[in-house]
């Protein structure tokens, strides 16, 4: 059992299907090898062929799409700019420093959010791998082409095996993004409530990198779904699927916002930090009962009851923001309830 756990991937890990993800990359790494060695231009590149590959693989069909394409996008008309600057000026500290800026404004231009490494790479290919073209000299144009052509190849088995594995993904995707996002929430409840109760120091940058991971994986689990809704994929489960992640969204943001108030020296009287601490103990055992992955959602009515109470708590407004929260805390647990029909 012990070995089996040591060279096992964290949950969080196997949430985001790692395992399948590493199947797929291997099965299109070989495929991407095997084509890309019988076609002509691309076999002169297998290095762009498999970089391309693996820079495309996703799990929802119209993130590999996009990504791909935009992949291909910018490398080609960064590749061009790089083309068109060495040509003109020869290669040198300069041409090479002025096709890199060419590249990253390309980049940005068409996605502000990030910029594309299959396009730095490809600027530096550019200018360090220039090959020699069928007239025996070298070639910009030439060079341009196997770039270009190989990173197409590598796209295009990526984008198949996108599609091909998107039925397994699909399958349990939203379920297990949600699931990763439930054991975030306790994560972030743990925290806040050994803070409170004094097991643990309150640290600014802790707390903040906690709760900053735990946002950015909502965000990343909100644009799985809504591409999947693009797609026309069980669109009333995920629906009600984002109506859930909302809602944890708007829980942490309550965790944060009380963890932060108590850790910065906001004065906290003892039946408040009492009920707070009776709030943060009873959402933990709700969400700890709730598993999303396994379709497991039996809350028993104590916990319904516990939380009902605290939701419509009015006397909020003799202790201010804090109680508050905690009363938006368990009302949000409540509709979170209601929504997976567990009542």
């Amino acid at each position: 059992m012990k070995l089996f756990k040591a060279i096992g991937l964290r949950k969080e890990a196997v949430l985001l299907d790692s395992w399948l993800y590493i199947l797929k990359s291997m099965m299109a790494i070989a495929a991407g090898f095997l084509i890309g060695r019988v076609v002509p231009i691309a076999n002169l590149d297998m290095i762009t062929v498999l970089v391309g590959v693996m820079y495309t693989l996703e799990p929802v069909n119209l993130h590999g799409i996009r990504g791909g394409l935009s992949q291909l996008l910018t490398s080609a008309l960064g590749a061009a700019a790089t083309a068109a600057v060495v040509q003109v000026f020869g290669l040198n500290a300069f041409t090479v420093a002025i096709s890199m800026g060419l590249v990253l404004y390309v980049s940005l231009k068409i996605n502000w959010r990030m910029v594309s490494p299959a396009a730095i790479f490809t600027s530096i290919y550019m200018t360090q791998n220039i090959r020699i073209g069928p007239q025996g000299t070298p070639s910009m144009i030439y060079t341009f082409l196997i770039r270009i052509a190989a990173l197409g190849l590598g796209v295009l088995v990526a984008i198949i095996f996108n599609w091909l594995f998107s039925a397994l993904y699909y399958r349990r995707l939203p379920e297990k993004r949600l699931e990763l996002v439930k054991m975030n929430t306790i994560e972030g409840f743990e925290h806040s409530r050994e803070i409170l109760s004094g097991d643990k120091a309150f640290s600014r940058e802790e707390f903040t990198s906690l709760l900053t991971g735990i946002f950015s994986n909502i965000e990343m689990v909100s644009g799985n779904m809504a591409a999947m809704l693009g797609e026309g994929k069980r669109s009333e489960e995920i629906r009600r699927y984002m109506e859930i992640l909302w809602r944890l969204k708007e829980v942490n943001h309550l965790t944060y916002d009380t963890g932060y108030a108590v850790g910065g020296g906001q004065e906290v009287t003892l039946e408040l930090k009492d009920k707070v601490l009776k709030v943060l103990m009873e959402a933990e055992r709700m969400l700890s009962i709730i598993d999303y992955s396994r379709n497991n959602a039996a809350v028993d009515s104590g916990s319904i009851e516990t939380l009902s109470g605290f939701a419509s708590d009015v006397s909020g407004a003799s202790y201010g923001r804090i109680e508050e929260n905690i009363r938006r805390i368990a009302k949000n647990l409540l509709e979170i309830i209601e929504i997976t029909n567990v009542r």
